[in-house]
């Protein structure tokens, strides 16, 4: 499968294994995903044990899918924009990198509800290890030069 996020903030679902590559003049069918964020598209990642696609935007809000259904099943808005994110394995446990914080939370079909929070600034990258026991945040601080 393909996700492809465009510049007008669709999201469209390729399934390439259903392709004939030998036959040049086969159109690729794709689903879209409706109701796509309102800004552009920061982050995606695929929890492949729950068949779900979470999305974060510039519109301040995390959006997960169902990639199967291609229904969406829940959004939230937070009140700062998310700059980056990463999912459990288990595909319940969320890790949100924002300027000033770590957030990991967790949601139910009806809920987002916040587990942890932690201060830090200037974080470049969060992941969850392949088992889901370690999570990672790398941060680089710069100091100047004393005289």
């Amino acid at each position: 499968m393909l996700l492809v996020a465009t510049n007008r903030n669709h999201l469209y679902e390729i399934d390439l294994s259903k392709m004939d590559y030998r036959r040049k003049e086969e159109i690729i069918n794709s689903n879209s995903l409706h109701d796509a964020h309102s800004g552009s598209i920061i982050d995606g990642v695929l929890s492949l044990s729950k068949s779900l696609l979470f999305t974060i935007g510039s519109d301040r809000s995390i959006q997960i899918w169902n990639y199967q259904t291609n229904i969406e099943e829940f959004k939230y808005e937070f009140p700062i924009e998310p700059i980056m994110m990463s999912v459990h394995p288990n595909g319940i446990f969320i890790c949100l990198g924002f300027f000033d914080q770590i957030q990991i939370s967790f949601y139910t079909n009806e809920n987002f509800i916040l587990f942890k929070q932690f201060q830090l600034f200037n974080v470049q990258c969060i992941e969850y290890s392949h088992q889901g026991h370690l999570n990672i945040e790398k941060s680089f601080f710069l100091n100047g030069h004393e005289d």
